[in-house]
């Protein structure tokens, strides 16, 4: 079952519209754009109020989704253990003492957003910052080179990527919020060029 879907519509702003089953209890009501700050909206015109199968996920009649003669591309994950992890936490807003975020794997590459707020999405690999503590980040939705923090932010960030998951080391929402909701998708460092199963840790 597909536990996060993007869904992109070349021909129609701000388009790149996600599913994420941690974004609320009620998760096909609910949708996130990529290319925007906004925390999770609630519409049927997304997912069609339907949670994805084993085979399918739905959409409803918004242009986002689902527009007449629009072409659309997709991706679509769900966590396969020491590969990808989908999933969620909740922050408790301390720069010193951040909720510990496990993945069950050393993730290379994570991007986290807070479901409940309007506030940046959030990109830290070890490719650009092997060493911790990670202060430099991507932001999906904004045109800017890496940088300690979006514009949609009141402070700087820090990540620690460790062997089984991440810190986030900031007390600032977009990433730590106070008892907000964050959704994330983890990918690990896979050897094996891409044959099964993986090598881990090349």
């Amino acid at each position: 079952v597909a536990e996060m879907v993007i869904v992109w519509d070349k021909g129609f702003d701000n388009s790149i519209v996600v599913y994420h089953y941690g974004a609320a209890s009620d998760a096909a009501t609910d949708y996130l754009i990529l290319n925007q700050t906004d925390g999770a909206n609630d519409s049927v015109l997304m997912w069609n109020d339907t949670a994805p199968t084993s085979s399918v996920f739905s959409v409803g009649t918004g242009n986002n989704t689902n527009g007449n003669t629009r072409p659309k591309s997709f991706l679509a994950f769900r966590s396969v253990p020491g590969v990808c992890k989908v999933g969620s936490y909740v922050g408790n807003g301390s720069a010193t003492a951040p909720p510990y975020v496990s993945v069950g794997f050393k993730p290379s590459w994570v991007m986290i957003k807070n479901a409940a707020a309007a506030k940046d999405w959030v990109i830290v690999d070890t490719a650009r910052t092997p060493i911790n503590t990670a202060e430099k980040f991507l932001f999906p939705n904004l045109n800017i080179a890496e940088a300690a923090r979006g514009t949609a932010s009141g402070s700087d960030y820090d990540i620690d990527v460790l062997a089984d998951g991440f810190l986030p080391y900031t007390a600032d929402s977009a990433i730590n919020g106070n008892g907000n909701t964050f959704v994330y998708l983890a990918m690990a460092d896979i050897g094996g060029n891409g044959t099964l199963p993986p090598v881990y840790g090349r």
